[in-house]
């Protein structure tokens, strides 16, 4: 039975992390983490390998001193700060209660509209944004446009 939540980590696991790197030395950190997760049976629901938590678990697991990990590997540059364009786009405040300017649209987002999307995680979420990591759905509530739409967003932007 596959695991999707992060593993209990007791000294067992913690044996078998370090046994892995023994037996290989010069493991990789993507490769000890994929192994870890054939290991442990560590998947999503659609039966792929989780190797992405896997290396963040064993991140947290050196931080915390429980592990010495490989020399990371990253290419010069990959870990650059991203530069993302930012996309013009109505900046009109909106006034007035929820009610008063609903209907709302919650949509999707997919590949077409990414650019959009991520310029405005970029200016706008509390968090900034870098990337994503792993499986995640991205969507978009906005005002839904119809010709009454419209014609009631003025009224309440005029209050």
């Amino acid at each position: 039975m596959s695991i999707t939540s992060r593993p209990e980590i007791g000294d067992e696991q913690l044996r078998q992390i370090k046994l892995i790197m023994e037996e290989n030395p010069g493991i990789s950190r993507t490769r000890l983490s994929r192994e870890l997760c054939e290991l442990w049976d560590w998947r999503f629901p659609s039966g792929d390998l989780k190797d992405m938590s896997a290396r963040d678990l064993l991140r947290k697991l050196a931080n915390e001193g429980k592990i010495v990990l490989p020399e990371s590997r990253a290419r010069p540059g990959l870990n650059k700060p991203r530069t993302f364009s930012l996309l013009e786009h109505d900046r009109t405040p909106i006034v007035g209660q929820l009610k008063d300017i609903l209907p709302l649209s919650v949509d999707i987002v997919d590949k077409k509209g990414t650019p959009e999307f991520v310029s405005l995680l970029v200016q706008y979420h509390y968090l900034g944004f870098d990337r994503t990591v792993g499986r995640n759905m991205k969507y978009n509530c906005q005002e839904y446009v119809s010709v009454s739409a419209g014609e009631k967003l003025s009224q309440v932007a005029m209050q």
